[in-house]
């Protein structure tokens, strides 16, 4: 709780400062966030997509024949 609280200040204070930086310099920060974050759930879509590669590509197992299917013929 107390770790929260300390967060929450240091939040209330970096705030505080971007509040007092130029309106250009804040919508550069804003958009450096949407940035970071932009890439980081490309990089864990990237992640996903690897791994759905890995496990299709492990599913598919050796399979070869090993004799021709012989079929009966009925004889009436």
């Amino acid at each position: 709780m107390e770790k929260r609280k300390t967060l929450e200040d240091e939040k209330g204070k970096l705030n505080k400062k971007i509040s007092g930086l130029p309106k250009t310099q804040q919508e550069i920060l804003r958009l450096t966030r949407d940035v970071n974050a932009g890439q980081e759930v490309y990089m864990q879509m990237l992640n996903k997509q690897q791994e759905l590669s890995i496990t299709k590509a492990s599913t598919v197992g050796n399979v070869r024949i090993v004799d021709s299917a012989i079929t009966q013929h009925e004889t009436s």
